[in-house]
């Protein structure tokens, strides 16, 4: 069994990204946690960047894409701003998380039947599931940076087949977050299945598949305005 109580343990390491990943009734033993704020809080900052990429994308499509002498084109124009803007993005998140985010993990567990929640668990659930899907989040990020020109020709960019990608381990991670709550709490029945699966799926799914819907929407406004 590992320490995940040892600061000199990192809970990201290879050996723990496994457990995460394909055994996370193992990774969230109840008894198991990370100490160390650092690591929490940096590790919440992918899941933000990841974030801060899907409201890019929103504003993109609805208000800068037919305006290209706004000055917000510089962010999606060059790689190094856009990855500073989501660094930025991504830091302020996470605060924003730490606060908001984790005070309404804990309420869903009280909803499901857990009278007093344990504040450190409901951190490491909460936080550390989120790397499910923003670390390969952000390797695909990394990817088309290398691929494409600029985040605008990113988004334009007519396949599916990362959002595919990204669509499978946003739904694992909402798993991995499920089965972690269940391990470590001791709950089961259908209030964890739908508070900690099928709600934070649907969100996320919404929220980080704009790409597509958001301009089907626009172009259906559009035409209605012609009329």
């Amino acid at each position: 069994k590992k320490d995940y109580k040892s600061n000199s343990y990192l809970p990201i390491s290879l050996s723990g990204l496994w457990d995460l990943f394909f055994k996370p009734s193992i990774y969230f033993t109840p008894g198991t946690v990370v100490q160390n704020r650092w690591y929490q809080f940096v590790a919440l900052i992918p899941y933000a960047m990841m974030m801060t990429k899907g409201n890019m994308v929103k504003k993109f499509i609805l208000k800068f894409e037919y305006r290209p002498e706004h000055p917000a084109h510089i962010l999606y124009g060059s790689w190094e701003y856009t990855w500073a803007m989501l660094l930025f993005g991504g830091i302020i998140g996470g605060l924003l998380y730490w606060i908001v985010g984790i005070k309404y993990f804990h309420s869903r567990l009280k909803w499901c039947g857990v009278s007093q929640p344990d504040p450190a668990s409901v951190r490491f659930i909460g936080i550390y599931s989120s790397l499910v899907y923003s670390l390969p989040g952000l390797l695909i990020l990394f990817y088309e940076s290398l691929a494409f020109s600029d985040l605008k020709e990113a988004i334009n960019y007519p396949g599916i087949g990362w959002e595919l990608l990204t669509f499978q381990f946003m739904w694992w991670s909402c798993h991995v977050q499920w089965i972690g709550v269940k391990t470590r709490f001791n709950i089961s029945g259908y209030k964890p299945f739908l508070w900690f699966y099928v709600f934070p799926f649907v969100i996320q799914f919404i929220y980080l598949h704009q790409k597509f819907y958001l301009r089907i929407i626009r172009d259906f406004i559009y035409q209605i305005n012609f009329l």
